[in-house]
């Protein structure tokens, strides 16, 4: 049997060498396409390692927010007044209660006025209005975008600041870094009151 060096040492005593097989240009194509991706990659992946975890948290939490959105922006003003059981909250003032207390905390506690905020922190009452899928899909994004913007500038120094808060007559001093925990609670706490009610009722819950 002629083996591949057997083959070889013929070549060269023969003084012809045969053409070495390439590999097809479309494979070529492919390999390339996949070394460039991996890199693409890696230097995604060592951009996140650089991120701070409060980075980190403050994505993830901009990401549940577009998420509650999705799920109640379909949803109509019948669905809204779905209770989890007889006097309790149903779902449309859950969601204004969730508006609400962001507006409260970011604009009213940490002293930072604006006009649209003071309008939010009027919804979730009892004797609140309803509110449209519209309604509340709007209030969840401009609520979140005040808050944003807030974390994108306040520097530690800045969330160190404390500012007094009154409960039950008493007042408290509460930090910037205290509001920003509260409110994340709170939102996650609410949040799921709301896909446990969708759940119930065969509506799609938050995709987490």
């Amino acid at each position: 049997m002629l083996t591949c060096v057997d083959a070889e040492a013929d070549e060269r005593q023969s003084g012809v060498i045969s053409p070495r097989p390439q590999a097809p240009q479309g494979l070529l194509s492919i390999l390339h396409a996949a070394t460039m991706g991996i890199s693409i990659l890696k230097e995604k992946q060592m951009q996140q390692d650089t991120r701070s975890t409060l980075d980190v948290i403050y994505e993830n939490w901009r990401g549940y927010d577009g998420r509650l959105q999705k799920c109640i922006a379909p949803l109509t003003n019948e669905q809204f007044l779905l209770q989890p059981a007889p006097r309790m909250w149903p779902l449309g003032q859950i969601v204004q209660h969730i508006i609400s207390v962001r507006a409260g905390w970011f604009s009213y506690t940490l002293q930072d006025s604006d006009k649209v905020m003071d309008e939010y922190m009027l919804w979730g009452q009892r004797d609140s209005p309803e509110r449209s899928a519209v309604e509340l899909v709007r209030g969840l994004d401009e609520t979140w975008a005040f808050i944003e913007s807030r974390l994108q500038r306040w520097t530690p120094a800045d969330c160190a600041k404390t500012f007094p808060d009154e409960d039950n007559g008493q007042i408290y001093e509460v930090s910037r870094s205290w509001v920003i925990y509260h409110v994340l609670e709170h939102d996650l706490h609410h949040g799921s009151e709301v896909s446990m009610i969708l759940g119930m009722n065969g509506l799609q819950p938050l995709d987490i």
